[in-house]
Parts: structure tokens; sequence; C-alpha cells
């Protein structure tokens, strides 16, 4: 299933903290201020308006910087980076092109990662993945 913007408001929206700015052309979900993700961000590039009609709808997505070198080297239709975002911890998602659970996952870790510590422990980890409260004490 071919994944949307509304995919994304509907992942960042179901997180606690979450907000979604007014921006009109590139709107952005936010954290206490952080930018989790963002709606059409530019490019920067010479090419950008052809790129934008060869890719549909592209999101920046904030990952740690390792993760975002695997995913580009694992899907390049799907993830890459411009000139430009070489220095962000962004990585550019081309939208109609994500795996729908792959996104959730970044989505989500990009949350808990720039979220209050507080705050993303409110929120448990997916199954397979470590948890961050550990288990109360057997009697």
């Amino acid at each position: 299933m071919a994944t949307t913007w509304r995919t994304v408001c509907e992942i960042l929206g179901a997180l606690p903290g979450t907000e979604l700015d007014g921006g009109v052309d590139n709107p952005a979900w936010r954290v206490s201020g952080k930018v989790l993700a963002r709606l059409n961000p530019r490019l920067r590039t010479p090419d950008e308006e052809e790129r934008r009609a060869a890719n549909g709808e592209v999101a920046s997505v904030w990952v740690e910087r390792d993760e975002r070198e695997l995913l580009m080297s694992d899907d390049p239709d799907t993830f890459f980076i411009t000139p430009h975002w070489q220095t962000s911890p962004h990585v550019l998602v081309c939208l109609a092109r994500a795996d729908a659970e792959q996104l959730r996952e970044l989505l989500t870790d990009a949350w808990r990662a720039r979220a209050p510590k507080r705050l993303a422990r409110t929120r448990p980890l997916q199954e397979g993945m470590p948890h961050t409260e550990r288990p109360a004490p057997e009697e």
C-alpha cells in the first residue's frame, strides 16, 4: 500500500505531544518545537521541479545519521538527500514508494528521540524492540 502525507499525519497525530504547524505549502509535525517530519521540503537543486514531478509527495524525516546512510544504501529510490540536506539529520522520503510499516517505525523512532524523556516513556516500544520501562521485580 502506498503511503502519503495523510499516512504521516495519522502516525504522528497519534503520538503524545505532537502538533502540526500551519504551513500551507510545507507543513511540519513537531514535538516540543522540534521538527519530526515536513511535507515537500525544498530540495534546492536545479532540477527541483522535475524531481518533484517524478517523485510525487516527498517528506523530510528526522533520523540518526547512521540510519540515514543505511536507508539510502538499502533503498535509494525511496530514501535520498540532496547536497543541501547533507549536513541535516533528516532523510528525504518519496512517500509513494515508502513501506507503511517502515515509515511508521521511522516516525516513531524520530518522536522517541526528539520528545522529552518523560513523554517518550509514556509510549511503549513496538513488539520485538527493547522496552524503555523495566518490568516490575518478581516477588
